[in-house]
Formats: C-alpha cells, sequence, structure tokens
C-alpha cells in the first residue's frame, strides 16, 4: 500500500476539483497553493528517483505529476477570443467591481469630501478658489463659464472626432496615474482623486453661481458622458488602493506575492475602466457638445448611469464569478 503525503493529497483533491470545473474554479490563493505543491511533489518524486525509494510511490507521483502537467503548462488562457472578451465584460468586470466595492467606497469618499470642501470654500468666498487650484486653472475655469453663458455650437463638427481621440487618450492617462501611483502605498491615489475633486467642486461652484440657462447648459454637456468618466475616475483609484493595501497589508504572503495577487485584482478593474473611457470620451466628443436640448442630454444621462448601476450591482452573474 502506497504511504501517501498529506500535501501529495491536497495536490490530488486541487487537480480533482480542476477535472471536475476548470482552473477558474480555483481562486487566486488555491492557484498560488496549486502551483507550490505541484514544484513540492516533483522534488520528491526527484528525491524517490535519485535514492530508490519505494517504486509503488514513485509510479503514483509520475502519474499524479503527469495529470497536473497539462494545467500548469496550459497555454490556451493566453489567446484571446471573443468568447472571453464577451465573458470579461459580461461576468469578470462586473464581479470584479462588486468584490472591491470597499476600495470603490473610499475612492468615490475621498473625491467626493474634496469635492463638497471645494465647492463650499469657493461658494462662500471666491477668492479661495486661488488657494485650491493652480493659476492656469482658475482661467480656466473662468473659459468654462464663459463658454456656457451663450449656447452655441463652440465645438465644431469638423474637429470632434480628434477632440474625441484627446478626450480618451487624456483620460485614460488620468486614470492610468491615479491607479499606478497606488504602489506609494495608496497616497499617490488619494492625492489625484482629492486633487481632481476639488477641481470638479470649484468649477461647480463657479458654475452655481451664474444664472440658471448657464447651469443647465453646463450640466447638459458634463452629465452626458461625466456619468461614465467619473465613475471610471473612482474605478481606478479602487485599483490603486488596492495595491496600496497590499503593500500596507500583505496578510499571510510577502509583500511581492500579495502585490503581484493584487496587481491581478486591479488589472480587470483597470481593463474596464478603459472600455468605459473610451465610450465616455465618444459621447463628450460628439453628443455632449451638440446643441441637442439639455433635457434631452439629462434623459440620456440618466439612462446611461441607470444602466451602468444595473450592468455593475445589479444584474445577476453566475455564482462561480463571485466566488
Amino acid at each position: 500500500m502506497i504511504k501517501k503525503d498529506a500535501q501529495w493529497e491536497e495536490l490530488s483533491s486541487l487537480l480533482s476539483q480542476i477535472e471536475k470545473m476548470g482552473l477558474k474554479s480555483l481562486s487566486q490563493e488555491q492557484v498560488l497553493e496549486f502551483g507550490r505543491l505541484y514544484r513540492r511533489a516533483a522534488s520528491d518524486l526527484s528525491y524517490a528517483q535519485a535514492h530508490g525509494l519505494d517504486p509503488n510511490e514513485r509510479r503514483y507521483l509520475n502519474a499524479l505529476l503527469g495529470r497536473v502537467y497539462g494545467y500548469i503548462y496550459h497555454n490556451d488562457s493566453k489567446r484571446f477570443t471573443a468568447k472571453k472578451f464577451f465573458h470579461f465584460f459580461w461576468v469578470e468586470f462586473p464581479a470584479a467591481v462588486r468584490k472591491e466595492w470597499p476600495f470603490l467606497a473610499l475612492s468615490f469618499g475621498v473625491f467626493l469630501l474634496s469635492s463638497i470642501i471645494a465647492f463650499w470654500a469657493t461658494w462662500n468666498d471666491p477668492s479661495y478658489a486661488e488657494a485650491l487650484l493652480p493659476p492656469g486653472m482658475i482661467q480656466g475655469i473662468q473659459g468654462v463659464v464663459e463658454r456656457h453663458q451663450i449656447r452655441g455650437d463652440w465645438m465644431p463638427g469638423i474637429i470632434r472626432p480628434v477632440a474625441s481621440s484627446t478626450i480618451m487618450t487624456n483620460n485614460i492617462k488620468v486614470a492610468f496615474v491615479t491607479f499606478s501611483t497606488g504602489i506609494l502605498a495608496g497616497l499617490g491615489t488619494i492625492y489625484f482623486l482629492f486633487y481632481n475633486g476639488l477641481m470638479l467642486g470649484a468649477v461647480a461652484s463657479s458654475i452655481g453661481q451664474t444664472d440658471p440657462a448657464t447651469i443647465s447648459n453646463f450640466w447638459g454637456f458634463v452629465l452626458p458622458h461625466g456619468v461614465l468618466e467619473l465613475p471610471a475616475i473612482f474605478l481606478a483609484g479602487a485599483a490603486g488602493l488596492i495595491l496600496g493595501y497590499a503593500l500596507i497589508n500583505p496578510g499571510d504572503y510577502d509583500r511581492k506575492t500579495a502585490l503581484k495577487l493584487a496587481g491581478r485584482r486591479a488589472l480587470k478593474i483597470i481593463l474596464g475602466v478603459i472600455a468605459m473611457l473610451v465610450v465616455a470620451g465618444t459621447i463628450e466628443g460628439f453628443f455632449s457638445p451638440s446643441l441637442t436640448p439639455d433635457i434631452d442630454k439629462f434623459i440620456v444621462a440618466g439612462t446611461l448611469f441607470s444602466g451602468l448601476i444595473i450592468y455593475l450591482f445589479l444584474m445577476p452573474l453566475p455564482n462561480k464569478s463571485n466566488s
């Protein structure tokens, strides 16, 4: 009778799960453990062969490792298919957002807090805007106010394709900076969220002190793309905070492994963020500056935002996606 090591049994148990339900049925921690147990069993086999130990154990390990090998060095997951693309955006992305909701809530909270501070301060004393924002930004805000005081086609159709592309590139850059600076223990991410919140609060305050027509025209421009753009930035912030938290609290792993695991979790969110910003940039370049009545733009914005909430948080997902 073969005397089986407990770790061989554990490896066999994980292998049985994979054979029945696939590699995706394993959690990230189980995948790491699967690899570790494989290396341990391979080392045991090498030792048994070198020292002429029980041939029955050698045959058992050979058979076990032969079954495991195909999954350890399986490359099919690296091939891109339309099915995987659809599965990612229909299942994996919203599942990842729901799983990481505490980081998303913190990201949104930082942005909202700074927006409220800037709005309240500049509403009571417009000179505070000069202390909160750089000089060039103050002039930019005034330009935004003036642009929306007179309803007109301030972005001619001929430049909208270029403008849309530029907007996408800039927003994706902002998202990546917000995400990547999370490596600084999350402090870089918090800074950029706070700074962008200050800008929105100051602009909203300046617009709010003008006439109702200007306010309507401004929010009619911002909301159709903003209901996707701002949540995308919050999600990028959440991804950055995931990295920061892994460095501060690696748990049972060393920091390198914890950061690697966190990076995989964050990457799913960032891929979704890029798609959101592409859609938002298209809307901002072509629909938001159009002369469509403000009320119609508000309806479009409300529809988009409702759809986003349903997609990210309310739509039923397969059980194994949420594990």
